[in-house]
């Protein structure tokens, strides 16, 4: 449900950014309106790129974790893939947590189903992890694969499950604010 409401409230910001950047700027000292609004819509880029990289990885797992389902003439394939493609938005454990419906499933329908779901998830994800993702966001947010490994490990256990999924935007968006500050920084001391 909170998962739900973040990422419904951060699409209604994104759609929305002109008018609250407008409404931000009235009640902000103009000597730092510039600079906070330029943080701002840097944030609004991060946002952006990390919900369409989202977006993006749970449509492929959903469709290709269908597929394969399909393939194995697994029952109810589509809404399993979906599952698939819903859990995934959930770093390292989600594509396992949505594995899990398929594999009841198949354990229900015939056992010998369970190794070839297993097979589909992993093929896809490696996919999904190693190729789709890091063109997507990896490149868009410009993070080293360490820093978001620690990052979600610290969130996951100070916030659960969402501070997992806001691990890599909120990391983005404190690269980007010491960027800046330490640009702001140098730029001053330039001048003086």
């Amino acid at each position: 449900m909170n998962l739900v409401f973040v990422v419904m409230t951060a699409i209604y910001v994104m759609t929305d950014y002109h008018v609250f950047s407008k409404q931000f700027k009235e009640v902000l000292p103009k000597k730092y309106s510039s600079d906070i609004l330029l943080l701002l819509n840097e944030y609004n880029k991060i946002i952006r790129i990390y919900i369409r990289g989202l977006l993006i990885s749970a449509m492929f797992v959903a469709l290709f974790s269908a597929l394969g389902f399909k393939v194995l003439n697994l029952e109810y394939a589509t809404l399993l893939g979906v599952f698939c493609g819903i859990f995934n938005v959930i770093p390292y454990i989600g594509p396992y947590l949505g594995a899990l419906p398929a594999i009841i499933v198949g354990l229900g329908q015939d056992p010998k189903l369970v190794i070839g779901i297993i097979i589909v998830v992993l093929v896809v994800q490696q996919i999904d992890g190693n190729i789709l993702t890091p063109k997507v966001q990896g490149k868009g947010l410009n993070l080293h694969p360490l820093s978001i490994l620690i990052t979600i490990a610290i969130f996951g256990n100070l916030f659960g499950i969402i501070g997992m999924v806001l691990s890599i935007p909120v990391l983005a968006m404190l690269k980007t604010t010491f960027v800046f500050i330490k640009n702001k920084m140098q730029n001053a001391a330039l001048t003086n």
